[in-house]
Parts: C-alpha cells; structure tokens; sequence
C-alpha cells in the first residue's frame, strides 16, 4: 500500500466510540479471536462496514464498556472444567 492509501479502518465513517478489532484488541491487550468470539455470542455490539470492496467489523466501546470488557477478561471461566481424573 503506498503512502498516499488510506487503509479501510481509516476511511470508513464511524460512530462515536467505535473501534476495529485490531485497534480494541491493542487497547485492551485481549487478542482478536477473543474479541471475534465474544461478538459473535453477543458480549459486543458491532455492526460490518464496507469500504470500497473491504469489509470490516466495529465494535462500540465507550468508557463503560472498556471497563466491562476488562472486567469479563478478568471473570473466571464458566463451562469449562480444567480439572484432571487420575
């Protein structure tokens, strides 16, 4: 991409408060699949915005929701069961 080409995260219109999953994902120091996960089970409003013939997720997260987000990274697990039978 030459110098003078806008990436599609920088030309796209956007809301108040969204982020791309990279530029979340760096803020937050959750990785992208995390992230992808907790939208696709809801735990994330998103809408998918095109930009010429790309596409990409935004995620909306204002102060409140960061804190959340930090939050649930931090709440153990549920569903799993981690413990060995001998």
């Amino acid at each position: 991409m030459g110098p003078d080409r806008l990436r599609p995260s920088q030309q796209v219109k956007r809301q108040p408060n969204e982020w791309t999953l990279s530029e979340l994902s760096r803020h937050l120091g959750i990785s992208q699949p995390t992230l992808y996960a907790w939208m696709k089970q809801g735990k994330l409003t998103s809408r998918r915005a095109r930009v010429s013939n790309h596409s990409l997720w935004l995620i909306h997260a204002d102060g409140n929701e960061i804190q959340r987000l930090k939050d649930l990274r931090k709440a153990p697990k549920t569903g799993t069961n981690h413990t060995r039978v001998p």
